[in-house]
């Protein structure tokens, strides 16, 4: 399975460093990998092999404890390059 976990560095509910811990112990224990999209924010997810398993966490500055529509739409791009065409 591959999981895409966003998380706004704003959120006072559930802390963003906290939060970003608990997803690097999560792929630690899956023993999947981790890929930290804030290093290259703008980027297109790259294609990978859709059985391949990994966590893909991607930031949002400023946002917090919501969904807003640059989330949304990361989240639909991903959606997109992880769903094999049929």
């Amino acid at each position: 399975m591959r999981i895409f976990w966003g998380h706004g560095t704003a959120d006072h509910q559930i802390p963003y460093d906290l939060w970003k811990g608990f997803a690097v112990i999560l792929t630690g224990q899956l023993g999947i990998p981790f890929i930290d999209e804030k290093q290259n924010p703008t980027a297109e997810p790259e294609p990978v092999e859709h059985s391949k398993p990994t966590l893909t966490f991607r930031t949002y500055e400023g946002l917090g404890h919501s969904i807003d529509d640059e989330e949304l739409n990361d989240l639909a791009v991903w959606l997109s390059a992880t769903i094999p065409d049929v």
